[in-house]
């Protein structure tokens, strides 16, 4: 038996059974994306009242519609231009702000364009020289341009361990900037990163990406002997 609490009232459930703590998984992970495109909405100030939200949901399960046919139609059309407008908003700010972080950043000292089109800045460039068929150990921090941390692999205990090769097309190029145990800083442009769409609710539409990368080990792979 647990109970949840936040905005709404309190429910208690019962989860004793197997099915029941199936069920209610399988609401969790639908509310969970919900939840997503709710905050993401009020990222972009467009408003949501969560109980009518909920209710709403519940209503559609249930098959009772609170409005008529043509109420229902009238309201998601605004709705939709109200959400468009929105998005179309902060996908524009995002740009000209996007646009002006980079051309702050490539006017720091040591700062170089890549042959893929993002900037990036050597912070330590490493040691021994990666050979094309290592497998290289990395982590990557990765922010919006306000600082805003969207993901953190060394704070979350996270490694990645791959072929050059395997790699993201970005993370390939930056790893070619370096030297086992280098890192560097990377600013890159939208379209190198999650473009127009972002990637709700963390990185709104048109985001300009920055990302640390650091190599913490390079592993040479043995190649097996055929008999």
């Amino acid at each position: 038996m647990i109970q949840g609490t936040g905005n709404t009232e309190t429910v208690s459930v019962n989860l004793e059974s197997p099915v029941a703590r199936q069920s209610w998984a399988s609401g969790y992970v639908l509310g969970r994306d919900l939840k997503s495109m709710v905050d993401e909405r009020r990222d972009w100030k467009v408003a949501v009242e969560t109980r009518q939200f909920l209710s709403g949901i519940e209503d559609a399960f249930f098959n009772h519609s609170r409005l008529s046919e043509e109420e229902f139609s009238e309201t998601l059309n605004e709705l939709d231009s109200i959400v468009s407008a929105a998005r179309t908003k902060v996908l524009k700010e995002q740009k000209v702000l996007g646009e002006l972080f980079r051309s702050e950043f490539k006017k720091k000292k040591g700062v170089k364009t890549s042959s893929g089109g993002f900037l990036y800045k050597v912070d330590s460039p490493g040691d021994n020289d990666i050979k094309a068929d290592s497998e290289i150990e990395l982590t990557v921090k990765e922010t919006l341009i306000d600082g805003t941390v969207v993901s953190d692999m060394e704070r979350d205990g996270i490694l990645i361990s791959k072929k050059r090769s395997e790699l993201p097309p970005v993370i390939q190029e930056a790893v070619g900037y370096l030297r086992n145990h280098g890192s560097l800083t990377m600013v890159v442009p939208p379209e190198l990163a999650y473009g127009d769409n972002g990637f709700s609710p963390l990185v709104p539409p048109g985001a300009t990406m920055v990302y640390f990368l650091s190599i913490k080990d390079v592993r040479t792979l043995v190649k097996k002997k055929v008999n």
